[in-house]
């Protein structure tokens, strides 16, 4: 739906709501498109008005667009209120568990997150409805271990990722973790590997010069 589009279906909405106040579906739909919109403080206005309300059924899902755009605009630890009030109403939502242990990957907490993403993991059914976000959590899974120097536990989820979606930021993360590891060759081949890919990937060819710098240090000195 592009911009245009969903300003259009904002005010539609937004006459349903002049006609009732209370109909929580409208207001979820004009914070979703807010949030679809990149308008995270208009999404987070109107998900609290319809917290508001007494005819809510799913409190969950308005925590979850909460948490999200607060997410958005890096208020990391505000989001992480939200997106627990969330999962206490939607304990098996695995895109919620997702979106939170991205969260927590954002605030560099890397153990937490792991754990977080891995329960994300248990709902594979769910998320294969969206390949993207099944790539995305191996990624992200792979790159906290990484950070917390468990390399071999991060090639293996980077490599699920990678099979998912030869993504550029996929390779270059893997490339990282052989950088990491001191074994530069391979950390060399995976980028190469990623230029197969992706041949005009910038991200790659840098990380590419910076391996290769390394050696070349390594070799004079």
């Amino acid at each position: 739906m592009s911009n245009g589009n969903i300003e259009t279906a904002i005010l539609s909405y937004k006459k349903v709501l002049d006609i009732n106040p209370n109909n929580s579906r409208a207001t979820y739909n004009i914070a979703w498109m807010y949030a679809k919109n990149k308008q995270p403080l208009k999404a987070i206005l109107y998900s609290k008005d319809a917290l508001l309300l007494q005819n809510i059924n799913d409190k969950g899902k308005f925590y979850r667009i909460i948490a999200n755009c607060y997410t958005e605009i890096d208020s990391l630890d505000e989001a992480k209120l939200y997106f627990e009030k969330s999962i206490e109403i939607n304990p098996d939502d695995a895109l919620t568990i997702y979106n939170y242990g991205y969260n927590r990957f954002k605030k560099h907490d890397f153990k937490k997150s792991i754990v977080l993403l891995q329960n994300a993991l248990n709902y594979k059914n769910d998320l294969k409805k969206n390949f993207n976000n099944l790539a995305d959590i191996y990624f992200y899974v792979g790159t906290a271990y990484s950070e917390t120097n468990n390399y071999k536990n991060a090639i293996l989820y980077l490599d699920s990722a990678i099979a998912i979606k030869p993504f550029e930021n996929y390779f270059s993360n893997k490339a990282e973790t052989y950088d990491k590891m001191k074994d530069y060759n391979k950390a060399i081949e995976i980028c190469n590997e990623g230029l197969n890919e992706k041949p005009k990937s910038a991200i790659l060819y840098f990380k590419l010069s910076q391996i290769k710098k390394k050696i070349n240090k390594i070799e004079e000195s």
